[in-house]
């Protein structure tokens, strides 16, 4: 899990080291098609139509709720409760994935996400 890195982009190496886009292009897209992660792509430049700005080989990967995300940190409930330690742990990771799943849920639009491509600046 990337959480308490703060990535501008998926890592491959970090879920196996040495590991490429390509040894988990099938289970990345398995995921998607079964609808539970979200996939949302960069974009290089601020402009409309973003579409015409995206950067196809990065992007980050969200699960489709943030009570999964909870689930697979075997935080203990307690965390939880007390807020405020847990958004410094993860760096928002937690708060990114939750106003992400509810811009999705309720407005119903393809979030994207802008960062520089300067490796310098990941």
């Amino acid at each position: 899990m990337q959480l308490a890195k703060e990535n501008k982009k998926y890592i491959y190496g970090q879920v196996r080291k040495g590991s490429r886009a390509k040894d988990f292009e099938l289970a990345l897209q398995w995921l998607l098609d079964c609808g539970l992660i979200h996939k949302v792509q960069r974009v290089g430049k601020v402009a409309l139509p973003l579409k015409a700005y995206l950067d196809l080989d990065a992007f980050k990967v969200y699960l489709l709720d943030v009570g999964l995300l909870i689930a697979m940190t075997d935080l203990d409930a307690q965390v939880i409760i007390d807020g405020n330690r847990i958004f410094t742990e993860f760096k928002g990771a937690l708060t990114e994935q939750y106003v992400l799943q509810q811009l999705i849920a309720s407005e119903g639009i393809e979030p994207y996400y802008y960062s520089t491509s300067n490796s310098s600046e990941r």
